[in-house]
């Protein structure tokens, strides 16, 4: 590489950066624990420091083998280094996103040009699924990095496997040490969609060098070094219980829908529509522009095009298949789609005038697609996903607005200015949209309400018993120092303890239902409301035990 071309690619780099980092940093520490995933991981983080066991994860006091502890160390080690502070629990979040980051430029190197590689970085900063996964504590955030990872050491891996042994053992041990980390991190599901990405990529290119080699054999070392230790100190700390709770009930059972909820095969098509914007409709041009690498140009460019598809479709159909589905679960196929419409932007800068006007053809698209899209959302809840979501699509679509318009002023070789437009997008977006947006946020996925209303009117030294609250309320309380016991059958029960002299104060969760509480109330006369407080879109009471005074009557 001749050094014009390495300050070529050294600028492109510098202006993605520019473009992206604002994105991941602005309004990152600055808001409280957010619902409803991110108190839960907060509170198993706080319970498996204070309560010593490393290995199996626990949430109030029960094993909670939903997922393994990697992500669940990194939030500890957060919260050892900095102390329980909300903004405590976001540090790996921005490692994780930075890092996922840096992984897309090694990806398209010698698959793109320096205009190409310079627009992935923020093209994937600036979906709206990944702004919304990486500004929480999401498990999804570190798995989307261990993916990446992974498939960026399998392209290597199929580059080396020709004649060049030795890089071939060092991706290959790479390759399976990133799929033991996304196991660490959220289950087998990671290490399934990997191999759905590879094994579709194997069998479009018969690259059958892959698959019967010797390399097998520094996986399965590689695989077992990091995962092993784990797994042998769960089945010593629980046996055959902890494995039946981990990889039936939380692996199979949630994968066939046995086990917690179910969506149907179709549930992620109106989801990846919001999940992509504002990159939604440039997303079509870009699979086609990796379908025509793929068939044409030189081997890297055909092998680049042809495993971000498979990786890509690979991840989306496995995620179809499985009964369990949520939003966040795309997270992971957001960096191959990025790296397609970084393809489309790559050959528009290099080929002009013709790709350009398909360039104006897609803006026109884009534009119109979310104007509609903001005249639907009050009737299309299941394209929007969330109250607030559109407003995360309509700022995003600044920022590929304003990066579109740039490529698209960029009519002469040199021109260089309509980067400013891309520049402009990035101050509105950061400036009014994430800051405008802050505060609705907060004050509708906070965790603090809750805990006001109990230090406002929880009775100095009671003993705090939960009734009908979710995982989510338990760690919401558990993080700020609320440890809740569990009324287990009758509250009768609870008010025996309190006439036998115990402190008692009951935190019921009505739902979204306030007609529960008179109701409820009605069934309980023993117990007397302090507070009545809708939080959430959820009931709460805190209720007292009805104590009758003794009987001050003589004989």
């Amino acid at each position: 590489m001749t050094a014009n071309e390495k300050s070529k690619w050294w600028k492109a780099s510098l202006a993605g950066w520019l473009v992206a980092l604002p994105l991941c940093v602005f309004c990152l520490f600055n808001h409280d624990v957010w619902r409803p995933a991110e108190a839960r991981e907060a509170a198993i983080a706080r319970e498996m420091i204070e309560g010593g066991d490393w290995t199996a994860t626990h949430l109030n006091g029960d094993i909670f083998l939903e997922k393994p502890p990697l992500y669940t160390w990194t939030l500890a080690a957060s919260f050892k280094a900095f102390g329980y502070k909300d903004w405590a629990a976001r540090v790996p979040v921005l490692f994780f996103t930075l890092a996922t980051l840096a992984l897309l430029p090694a990806l398209a190197r010698r698959k793109l040009g320096p205009w190409g590689m310079g627009a992935a970085v923020p093209i994937l900063a600036s979906m709206a699924l990944f702004i919304e996964v990486n500004h929480g504590a999401m498990i999804d955030n570190g798995m989307m990095f261990f993916t990446t990872l992974a498939m960026l050491a399998f392209d290597r891996m199929d580059e080396a496997a020709d004649g060049k042994r030795r890089a071939f053992a060092a991706w290959s041990a790479l390759f399976w040490a990133a799929c033991g980390g996304a196991f660490l991190c959220k289950g087998g599901i990671g290490l399934l969609l990997i191999g759905s990405g590879a094994a579709i990529y194997v069998l479009a290119r018969r690259r059958w060098k892959l698959v019967f080699s010797w390399h097998w054999l520094v996986g399965a070392a590689m695989l077992a070094l990091v995962v092993g230790p784990w797994l042998w100190a769960l089945w010593n700390k629980g046996g055959a219980e902890s494995y039946r709770i981990f990889f039936i009930k939380n692996h199979w059972q949630r994968f066939t829908g046995t086990e917690g909820p179910t969506a149907p095969w179709h549930y992620y098509l109106p989801q990846v529509l919001a999940a992509c914007a504002p990159w939604t409709l440039l997303a079509p041009f870009g699979v086609a522009e990796l379908v025509r690498r793929s068939r044409s140009g030189d081997d890297a460019a055909r092998r680049g095009g042809l495993l971000w598809l498979c990786w890509a479709v690979g991840m989306f159909l496995l995620l179809s298949i499985s009964s369990g589905k949520d939003n966040q679960y795309l997270l992971p196929m957001l960096p191959p789609v990025a790296l397609a419409c970084a393809a489309w932007v790559d050959r528009y800068a290099r080929d002009g005038e013709a790709p350009a006007r398909a360039g104006r053809i897609c803006f026109g698209l884009i534009a119109a697609f979310w104007c509609l899209a903001a005249m639907a959302a009050p009737w299309v809840p299941a394209f929007t996903m969330k109250e607030w979501s559109l407003a995360l699509d309509a700022g995003g679509f600044i920022i590929g607005a304003g990066f579109t318009a740039a490529l698209l002023q960029k009519t002469v070789e040199g021109d260089r200015r309509g980067i400013l437009w891309a520049f402009a997008g990035v101050l509105v977006w950061c400036g009014f949209g994430l800051n405008w947006l802050e505060g609705p946020l907060n004050q509708s996925k906070s965790s603090v309400p809750l805990v006001e209303m109990l230090r406002a009117n929880l009775p100095e030294g009671a003993e705090l018993v939960g009734w009908g609250l979710n995982e989510n309320s338990e760690g919401a309380l558990i993080f700020y120092g609320y440890k809740p016991g569990r009324a287990f059958g009758n509250p009768v029960e609870l008010v025996e303890r309190a006439r036998a002299g115990d402190n008692l104060a009951l935190l019921v969760c009505a739902g979204r239902d306030a007609k529960t509480f008179p109701e409820w109330m009605h069934g309980n006369p023993d117990w007397r409301p302090l507070r009545i407080k809708r939080i959430n879109k959820r009931f709460y009471a805190l209720l007292r035990p009805v104590v009758p005074a003794p009987d001050a009557s003589g004989p």
